[in-house]
């Protein structure tokens, strides 16, 4: 009797264990394997005060990665349908650079960086890739479309039509969408020619994962140095804080700072435990959840380097700024500007510093960009790449352990040898400080401060 008990609690353990793991490889199928890009639901953005609701975007391959994406709507009872034509949906799906293809750890954080960094693509009315159904009421000649890989993970996307009459230009729909895994899946390996699998955990952000904070960065993997040499550069602590274009519209998202005076000035700011709206999925803002900085991780400034480098990533001679902290236990912080141009950098007056270089940290594309200026310099073809690293060079989860996730750059109004730059706060809401490097190194330290 009691063997027989034995073996019946054996079987239905068994049982149990294979039921455990059937369930599991179903969820996995329908996870990884469904494949659907002909309807994908298409979800309004909260609150929306629209006359047009979304019902679904759907996916048609033309060849390769070339696509049709069209999004229909709805606007009292009439469908509404805005699509796509002929887009090259591989300048969205994070690839791989050819030159760092066989350095697996390089790999594996340009994908995760290019998949957690923002990439809204413009398509400006009257591009011949709009086309509008007919009956529609809507105008392809007046409509403009937002095309956008959200930074929340492995294929969370959004679609925004705007109408553009007598000068203004004014949002009829926005509305959120997730690719099935399964088929975001097979347009990253068709990207790349390597298995999703092994990326899976950094590009969906599994569980732990923590944007390969304290692991060694290969710099050199990247570039060689040519020269190297210090320069002159100070930090404008006590300059007021600057907030125009995003950063103006941004003010909102703010929402707490324990500081009993006001933050004046960028030394002010660096003190304060500001907090922020995070952003969230679909791809809103919540004031519920708090995002936290650090900004006494840079505290204090020390140093400029500027270095020659030839790039694994182009055939040009190209240029890298580091810049050294001290946070407040005086260990080093670096931020790191590689594959730069400093002579293509515009020069702007300091309150126009919104139309500099305005890049996301890491491996990213421009925050924004129209399509036709994308297509000219895909992101796999970019040297461009930014990163912070601790005393001991290893990466520094930025966007947690500092509050920064973004870089802008610009050469003075007057004196194009020297570089302004400010870095971006999380989400782009604040810039965090301003740091002026001479290149010529004959300006003084004092006369820098002033200028």
């Amino acid at each position: 009797m009691q063997k027989r008990f034995q073996r019946y609690i054996v079987l239905s353990g068994v049982i149990g264990l294979a039921t455990i793991i059937a369930g599991a490889s179903t969820l996995f199928y329908q996870r990884y394997f469904a494949n659907n890009l002909s309807e994908i639901a298409l979800v309004d953005e909260p609150e929306s005060t629209s006359d047009y609701s979304g019902e679904k975007i759907s996916f048609e391959q033309i060849e390769g990665m070339t696509h049709n994406v069209s999004a229909t709507m709805q606007n009292g009872g009439s469908e509404v349908v805005v699509t796509l034509k002929d887009i090259d949906l591989g300048l969205w799906i994070p690839t791989v650079p050819e030159a760092i293809q066989d350095n697996a750890q390089l790999e594996r954080l340009f994908l995760s960086e290019r998949e957690f960094n923002r990439q809204r693509v413009v398509f400006a009315a009257g591009s011949p890739h709009i086309e509008i159904q007919d009956g529609s009421g809507l105008d392809a000649k007046n409509i403009s479309v937002n095309l956008t890989n959200n930074c929340l993970g492995s294929g969370r996307w959004e679609f925004a039509v705007f109408e553009e009459q007598n000068g203004e230009k004014t949002k009829i729909y926005q509305g959120y969408f997730s690719f099935p895994l399964g088929s975001y899946r097979q347009l990253v390996e068709t990207a790349n020619g390597t298995s999703y699998w092994q990326q899976a955990r950094s590009m969906e952000a599994w569980p732990g994962f923590n944007f390969f904070s304290g692991t060694s960065f290969d710099l050199e993997a990247t570039r060689s140095v040519d020269s190297e040499y210090e320069v002159v550069a100070v930090s404008r602590d006590n300059d007021p804080i600057l907030a125009a274009d995003e950063q103006e519209s941004k003010t909102k998202l703010i929402v707490h700072s324990s500081s009993e005076q006001p933050l004046k000035t960028w030394q002010d700011l660096r003190s304060s435990d500001v907090q922020f709206q995070s952003f969230v999925s679909p791809g809103i803002y919540d004031e519920t959840q708090l995002w936290n900085t650090n900004f006494s991780e840079i505290a204090n400034f020390s140093g400029a380097v500027v270095r020659q480098i030839s790039s694994n990533l182009s055939d040009e001679p190209l240029q890298e700024i580091e810049l050294t902290f001290q946070n407040e236990a005086g260990e080093d912080r670096t931020l790191v500007v590689s594959g730069l141009k400093l002579e293509d950098l515009p020069q702007l007056a300091t309150n126009e510093y919104y139309k500099g270089l305005y890049r996301p940290l890491g491996f990213g594309t421009p925050f924004t960009q129209d399509y036709e200026e994308l297509k000219q310099n895909p992101p796999s073809e970019s040297p461009l790449f930014s990163f912070v690293l601790d005393e001991e060079g290893r990466l520094m989860n930025y966007r947690k352990e500092i509050g920064i996730n973004g870089v802008v750059m610009y050469r003075d109004i007057d004196r194009p040898e020297r570089i302004h730059i400010h870095p971006l706060s999380y989400e782009r809401i604040m810039l965090v400080g301003h740091y002026v490097v001479d290149l010529n190194g004959e300006a003084s330290a004092t006369l820098l401060s002033a200028q």
